[in-house]
């Protein structure tokens, strides 16, 4: 088998890529560290930069640094997030970099806002039947033990559900339509409880048509789903 070719050019600048690169059960154990992280902190959609690979204004500038870079790099970032999209563990929104560089906003970065999937929750130790539970803000779709419901995309019943499933160790807890409001807007201009009301009221009604009658426990202040669901 032909050995790939290792120099590519970045810029103006042709580079040699290292010949020892991070087998895929290594890659694999890195970002599942990363990821796991990251939910604890901001929930099931968030921004993931490359871990690794760093460009620095000094790198940029510096034919010699950005050789010495891509000689050195052993972690393929891209190459990992689309073998995590094809395995079903995230789906990925956006895919670019933070290349509007400038001193105040730190060292260059590829980035990528992904949604965590059902796949991945075991993975990651999260236990809170979200194998059987989720909300995918992509599809945007709420999927109820293999019954799947279809959203209309941005409307109040959409944002009801991004906000509820935000961060999976939150959903099981009783949601004020105040508090949902408050998220949706927090500038404060939005205080409608009643919008969000509304909007629990027409999904509960989409889950019914579904066969599922019990889903929500709701008064009029408030929301959450039934513990029954969230196992």
């Amino acid at each position: 088998m032909a050995t790939p070719p290792r120099d590519r050019r970045v810029g103006e600048v042709s580079v040699l890529q290292n010949q020892n690169i991070y087998t895929f059960n290594k890659h694999k154990k890195i970002m599942f560290e990363r990821l796991q992280e990251m939910q604890e902190s901001y929930g099931n959609v968030f921004v993931f930069e490359n871990p690794f690979e760093e460009i620095t204004s000094e790198d940029r500038d510096n034919k010699q640094s950005l050789k010495q870079r891509y000689a050195d790099r052993q972690f393929l970032f891209k190459h990992i997030i689309f073998a995590f999209e094809k395995l079903g563990y995230i789906k990925i929104i956006a895919l670019g970099n933070n290349w509007h560089f400038s001193e105040e906003m730190g060292n260059l970065r590829d980035n990528v806002k992904i949604q965590l999937m059902p796949p991945i929750f075991k993975e990651l130790g999260i236990e809170s039947g979200q194998n059987n539970l989720y909300f995918d803000e992509d599809k945007s779709s709420l999927g109820i033990q293999g019954v799947e419901i279809k959203i209309r995309k941005f409307s109040d019943q959409y944002h009801s559900l991004r906000i509820i499933f935000s961060n999976p160790k939150n959903i099981g807890q009783e949601w004020f339509f105040s508090e949902i409001a408050e998220r949706y807007d927090d500038s404060g201009t939005i205080n409608e409880d009643k919008k969000f009301y509304n909007a629990i009221y027409q999904i509960g009604q989409k889950i019914k048509a579904k066969g599922i009658d019990d889903f929500f426990i709701t008064t009029r202040q408030s929301v959450k789903i039934n513990e029954k669901y969230l196992s």
